[in-house]
Formats: structure tokens, sequence, C-alpha cells
């Protein structure tokens, strides 16, 4: 959560500048043995065994993919 955090320059329930990104921390997505998870968008789409680095390549996908649809 701190590196989404500084990576995405928003705090927990923040909207980024450019409206695509927001976070929040949640207790339990039910995948205890590929953490850590994220649960990207309301088709609850789940991404594990993150890294950093794997979240940076995952960031940078999702923006390029937006800027692609505009």
């Amino acid at each position: 959560m701190e590196h989404l955090e500084h990576e995405l320059g928003v705090k927990e329930g923040e909207v980024t500048a450019d409206g695509l990104f927001s976070w929040r921390g949640v207790e339990c997505l039910a995948a205890c043995g590929f953490g850590p998870v994220l649960q990207i968008g309301p088709e609850y789409t789940f991404y594990e065994k993150l890294t950093p680095h794997s979240v940076d390549e995952l960031i940078g996908k999702l923006r390029t993919e937006a800027q692609a649809k505009d």
C-alpha cells in the first residue's frame, strides 16, 4: 500500500489527477496463498503475487490502455 501511495501520488481514497486511479486497503480478498494481490475494477480482476516492479508495470500498462481509448 505504501508503494501504491508513492507511485500514484495519492493517499488512500484519493483520485489521481488524471482521474484513472484511486486505491483503498481491504482486510481480505480471499487470496491468502497468492498475496500480495490487487483487485482492479468492478469486474474483480485480480493480480496476484505482486512485487513493486510488477505493480509499476501494471500501472504503466493501465495508463497506456486508457490513453489509447482517448
